[in-house]
């Protein structure tokens, strides 16, 4: 499955007084509101009374015979909502393989390509790529990913310590990345100290991630401090789903119930791996800084990179994965709009 575009930048332009972010299929749409997508041949024999398309106020996605048009509304009335109205189709999709329009599986790639390929501001990268929207509730977990577990281990229960520090033995540290082929492989395994790690030599939960979270064809980071509730002790919660209308749903009972244990959604048919206690996940970035592969936090913006390393803007160099390939990003006007950019998996930032 492809997108029917010249290899070309991206390319940083000011709208509104805004900056926009165009991927390569934004930068040579942007002022006919259409996107073509070449679909791989299909043999399906949709009803004759199948609708073979999707759409909202914003957005229309239509199945053609060996391609998928999405039409927009012009840019100046949509892009602001984008990620919010995006939301409301892209689920919709697996509609569309239910009515014999799209190949089986085929809906789950077709969403990641449209989300990809559509303007962002330069501090939403993280919604093309991952699905986070600033203040919301997770980001899908994909290749070129690092999931660190760090939990603080205690000889006493919480109920009956004395003081924060009361009967403290260390800190462990568990680190997993999912690779290319989808599945989670653990990395390895840090103790803050010799006692610790004599405590632990039995294992305990954070070894047995990879294996609960089975293996899926998407998987989506809840942080639940953005639905917890007093009283719950929790940090977030991993799920891997068949379809992003299954986390869709999944999302909603979270924010209904963020309480709830795995095996409420046991009918859903997910993985659910669950943090609870005193107990971080975070998440890294693999991207190549200097010509040295690094794990830089998700969230981290250009201008996090040059004030950490004591460089200078005008004569840095970005350039982004965009099918397989490394294309430069390029500004339009004044650079200083490069300094809000999330990073993403595979940027590569230099020096000249």
């Amino acid at each position: 499955m492809t997108l029917s575009v010249p290899d070309t930048a991206f390319r940083i332009v000011e709208k509104d007084g805004a900056s926009l972010l165009l991927p390569p299929p934004a930068a040579t749409s942007f002022h006919t509101q259409e996107l073509s997508i070449s679909l791989p041949k299909q043999k399906l024999s949709p009803s004759r009374t199948a609708a073979c398309q999707v759409s909202n106020d914003l957005f229309q996605l239509q199945i053609l015979d060996d391609r998928a048009l999405l039409r927009m509304s012009p840019v100046d009335s949509w892009w602001k909502q984008a990620d919010a109205s995006l939301d409301e189709v892209l689920p919709s999709l697996e509609t569309l393989e239910h009515r014999r329009c799209l190949s089986t599986h085929s809906a789950l790639q077709l969403q990641q390509i449209i989300r990809e390929s559509l303007p962002m501001r330069p501090g939403q990268s993280l919604y093309g790529a991952y699905g986070y929207r600033m203040g919301g509730g997770g980001l899908d977990l994909r290749s070129g990913m690092r999931v660190s577990l760090q939990r603080a281990h205690f000889r006493i229960p919480a109920a009956l310590r004395k003081s924060p520090a009361d009967g403290f033995i260390g800190i462990s540290t568990v680190q997993y990345e999912r690779g290319e082929d989808g599945d989670f492989r653990r990395l390895g395994v840090e103790y803050s100290s010799d006692l610790l790690r004599q405590s632990l030599r039995r294992g305990w939960q954070d070894l047995y991630f990879a294996r609960e979270a089975g293996a899926r064809p998407v998987y989506r980071l809840f942080l639940l401090t953005h639905y917890v509730r007093a009283g719950i002790q929790r940090s977030a919660i991993v799920i891997g789903a068949s379809s992003v209308a299954q986390l869709s749903d999944v999302e909603k009972q979270l924010k209904q119930d963020p309480g709830a244990p795995c095996s409420s959604l046991a009918r859903a048919k997910v993985a659910c791996v669950l943090f609870e206690g005193e107990v971080t996940a975070s998440v890294e970035l693999l991207a190549r800084i200097d010509g040295t592969p690094t794990y830089v936090p998700w969230g981290t913006t250009v201008r996090t990179v040059l004030q950490q390393r004591k460089k200078e803007l005008p004569t840095m160099q970005l350039r982004r994965l965009w099918a397989k390939q490394l294309l430069s990003v390029e500004v339009d006007g004044d650079r200083n709009s490069l300094l809000d950019l999330a990073l993403v998996a595979g940027d590569e930032l230099s020096w000249e």
